[in-house]
């Protein structure tokens, strides 16, 4: 049953106008300007106070690595915060990331990542390459742990996918929440659910998808759209999704093609419940961290 805390917050988000700057192109556009003067939002002041904050550029892009000066584990959650690829990381991330030291004592790496319509997935995953080799050269694979909402959890699975392919050494778990696996987001299935999800809507999606994909770029081609891609010899994984995001038809794309392929992954569809919900101040979210944390704790 849905929690009176996510029935309100459904009603707040019908007013708040979040679904505006996915509505088209020109509303992305909009929102974009306001986004970049805005910048990317800080570590929280829990976070700041309780941890080691470090600053780490890599071809002029930022990268926190943070660790609790107490208490801490070996684990190292490389988190890759959702936007459409377009949009900062916001304060949300950050209080969520909070709440996940706040439970597991997680090391953090939060990159600050090339964006599109600025950059596209070429040059993004240049980055982040560097950003894992120099992690891997000084932390066991195993103890990283990809994790990421929407265009974040796009990045977690192609950017795995991407490892396995050049013979890397693998992240120990992934764990998705809300993911766009599809660039091309064009699925008629998502029609039928778009009048129930208040932040997405396809016209605005799918611009950022081509914009990811680059010139001459195809956004359904991997890694752009990971769901494309092999996922056998992948690290274990667990995945959210909700009833009323429109990428829930990927993520339960997703859910068969593991199934016909054999593969078993920790799959959590959730009824009523909007894009990146795992986010949001109720119960259900609550419900979705404990389950995180037994994951990462397996």
């Amino acid at each position: 049953m849905t929690s009176i805390s996510a029935k309100l917050f459904n009603v707040a988000l019908r007013f708040a106008g979040l679904k505006k700057n996915f509505a088209n192109e020109e509303g992305a556009k909009k929102a974009l300007i306001k986004d970049r003067n805005a910048g990317p939002a800080k570590p929280s002041k829990w976070l700041l106070e309780n941890c080691i904050v470090e600053e780490e550029m890599i071809d002029g892009f930022l990268n926190y690595h943070i660790s609790p000066k107490s208490g801490g584990s070996e684990q190292r959650v490389v988190y890759f915060h959702g936007g459409g690829y377009v949009f900062d990381i916001v304060k949300p991330h950050w209080d969520f990331l909070t709440k996940l030291v706040q439970r597991t004592g997680v090391k953090l790496t939060v990159p600050i990542y090339p964006l599109a319509p600025e950059h596209d997935w070429k040059a993004s995953y240049a980055v982040i390459m560097k950003l894992y080799d120099s992690l891997i050269g000084r932390e066991d694979s195993k103890n990283l742990v990809f994790m990421g909402d929407s265009a974040g959890g796009g990045w977690s699975l192609g950017l795995a996918q991407m490892l396995r392919d050049e013979a890397k050494p693998l992240p120990g778990k992934l764990v998705l929440l809300s993911p766009w696996l599809d660039g091309k987001a064009d699925d008629p299935a998502m029609a039928e659910i778009e009048p129930n999800d208040r932040i997405i809507s396809l016209d605005g999606i799918q611009s950022m998808g081509r914009w990811w994909a680059g010139e001459g770029g195809n956004p359904g081609d991997y890694p752009v759209s990971p769901l494309f891609a092999s996922i056998d010899n992948l690290p274990s994984m667990i995945v959210f999704t909700g009833s009323h995001d429109i990428l829930h038809v990927d993520a339960k794309r997703f859910q068969k093609k593991a199934k016909d392929a054999g593969v078993t992954i920790d799959f959590h569809a959730y009824p009523h419940m909007q894009h990146v919900w795992m986010l949001f101040p109720i119960k259900e979210a609550k419900h979705v961290m404990d389950q995180i944390v037994e994951f990462l704790r397996r």
